[in-house]
């Protein structure tokens, strides 16, 4: 294992968001469930969400604003229930398992919202996998978002960090160069967690 320090993100590197499947939960109609989608996933609204400057209550409302009245109560339960319906990327539950029985330091840094910070734990096994975390930033509870490197700084002093000894694994190539920018080792996660595991324990993309 060539890094015994990993930084994840969550969204499309742990957590998968599949936009239509989870949209699918929430209502039965297929025009219903495309609507649902358009709205609830529009970055607009998860923005404000990531920086930690809308409540819950003041996003719904965006969300009625948008929708007709019928679906005021499927969009709630979507928002409120979400958490507990994304799947975990495939293989990356087993990846993160084994660097942790390897000795490896695991922390999470994300752009993601209060309510996910407060409520992460009502899913079983988002619960069982980040309590084998030895830390968590999320973007919500401290107004700071990637790839502002604010939030990199916040990482790394937090937890005492040396960031050249740090592998920051992202999604995001405007995240990854704030990564670079900060001192942190990349990988540019493209959803392939064999990929990823062959990198981190043998070296070679």
């Amino acid at each position: 294992m060539i890094f015994n320090t990993f930084v994840f993100d969550f969204g499309q590197v742990i957590g998968r968001f599949d936009e239509y499947k989870l949209a699918a939960h929430f209502a039965g109609d297929p025009e219903d469930v495309s609507l649902l989608k358009e709205v609830f996933y529009d970055r607009s609204h998860w923005d404000l969400l990531d920086r930690g400057v809308v409540s819950d209550d003041e996003v719904k409302e965006m969300f009625h604003r948008r929708l007709p009245a019928r679906l005021h109560g499927s969009i709630d339960k979507f928002y409120d229930n979400w958490i507990t319906a994304v799947p975990v990327v495939d293989g990356m539950d087993v990846l993160i398992k084994d660097l942790k029985a390897a000795g490896a330091k695991l922390y999470l840094l994300s752009n993601i919202s209060v309510q996910f910070s407060e409520h992460y734990a009502d899913s079983p096994w988002l619960k069982e996998l980040f309590g084998l975390f030895d830390g968590l930033v999320f973007s919500g509870p401290i107004k700071l978002v990637k790839p502002q490197p604010e939030i990199f700084e916040y990482l790394t002093k937090k937890y005492a960090l040396t960031p050249g000894q740090c592998l920051f694994i992202d999604d995001n190539s405007a995240n990854i160069e704030a990564g670079k920018k900060a001192g942190y080792q990349t990988y540019l996660f493209d959803g392939d967690s064999a990929a990823l595991r062959r990198y981190v324990f043998g070296g070679k993309k």
